[in-house]
C-alpha cells in the first residue's frame, strides 16, 4: 500500500509540473506575441531568463541565427548570434526560431503531461531505468557506459526474477 501511494504521489507530482510548464509557455507566447504586436511589453523582456529555463527543462537547444550589420565605410560585422540571448529581437529569423522553440516546449510539456497517465511509459521506465537515470546525470546517450550498465540490469533483474519465482513456489 505504501507504494501505491508513493507511485500515486509520484504521478500527481508529474503531471503537476509539466502541466505548469505547460501554462507558463502558453503564457509566455501570448507575451511574445504581444510584444511582437507593439514592442512595449516588458513583462517578455522581464522573463527571459525563465523563458530559457523553460526551453532547456523541455530539452529544446540553442539555435543560432547569421548576422550581417553595416558598420561604415562599405565594411559589415558577420558572425552568428544565439536566439537564446536574442528573445526580444524584432528579425525575422529569430522571430521565426523563438515561435519554432515555444511550441516545441508546449509540445513537449503537453506530451510529458498526457505521458503520466500512460501505462506503456511507466513500464519503458522501468525497463530502461539505468538508461533513464545516467542521462538525467548528464551522460550521452550513446555512450557505452549505459549500454553496459543497461546490460547488467537486465541480467540481474532476470536472475532476481528467477530466484523470486523458484523460492516462492
Amino acid at each position: 500500500m505504501k507504494w501505491l501511494i508513493i507511485f500515486v504521489a509520484i504521478l500527481i507530482y508529474r503531471f503537476i509540473i509539466n502541466f505548469v510548464h505547460f501554462w507558463k509557455c502558453k503564457g509566455f507566447l501570448k507575451r511574445y506575441y504581444n510584444y511582437l504586436a507593439d514592442g512595449k511589453d516588458w513583462d517578455f523582456t522581464q522573463n527571459q531568463d525563465e523563458i530559457i529555463d523553460l526551453f532547456k527543462k523541455a530539452g529544446i537547444k540553442d539555435a543560432s541565427a547569421p548576422y550581417w550589420d553595416r558598420v561604415g565605410y562599405g565594411h559589415v560585422s558577420k558572425g552568428t548570434m544565439s536566439i537564446f540571448q536574442n528573445l526580444n529581437l524584432r528579425r525575422e529569423d529569430v522571430i521565426q526560431n523563438v515561435l519554432i522553440m515555444f511550441h516545441r516546449a508546449i509540445g513537449v510539456f503537453s506530451k510529458r503531461a498526457r505521458q503520466t497517465f500512460s501505462p506503456l511509459f511507466w513500464i519503458e521506465i522501468i525497463f530502461n531505468l539505468p538508461k533513464a537515470l545516467l542521462k538525467y546525470l548528464g551522460v550521452p546517450a550513446e555512450s557505452i557506459v549505459i549500454k553496459i550498465i543497461q546490460i547488467i540490469y537486465w541480467i540481474s533483474c532476470s536472475v532476481i526474477s528467477f530466484f523470486i519465482m523458484l523460492f516462492k513456489s
